[in-house]
């Protein structure tokens, strides 16, 4: 006799494997919040990374100072678009495949 599991179990959780989930989920809040405490209120992609006092405020080296100039580009780039995704779907549908 072959033994099929009831679908029913996988169907209740929006999420396969929900404690993978879970644990992504807490490991990306631990960067997060390290990512703060490094910060210490400052605000990356409003530092001018052009400037020599602020890359050495910031104790990068030039390579990674110009990641941060290229970063800051794009942000501003893609930065309408995040905000019409989160606004127009809302934030839990953003990473959904519905049409």
């Amino acid at each position: 006799m072959i033994v099929v599991p009831r679908l029913t179990n996988f169907l209740q959780s929006r999420f396969f494997r929900t404690s993978l989930i879970e644990g992504l989920h807490n490991g990306a809040k631990i960067l997060l919040a390290h990512f703060h405490y490094c910060n210490k209120g400052n605000h990356p992609f409003t530092i001018d990374w052009s400037s020599p006092r602020d890359i050495a405020r910031a104790g990068l080296n030039a390579e990674q100072a110009q990641f941060m100039k290229e970063t800051v580009e794009q942000v501003k780039i893609r930065c309408k678009f995040v905000i019409t995704l989160v606004y127009e779907h809302g934030k839990a549908d953003i990473y959904s495949q519905k049409s």
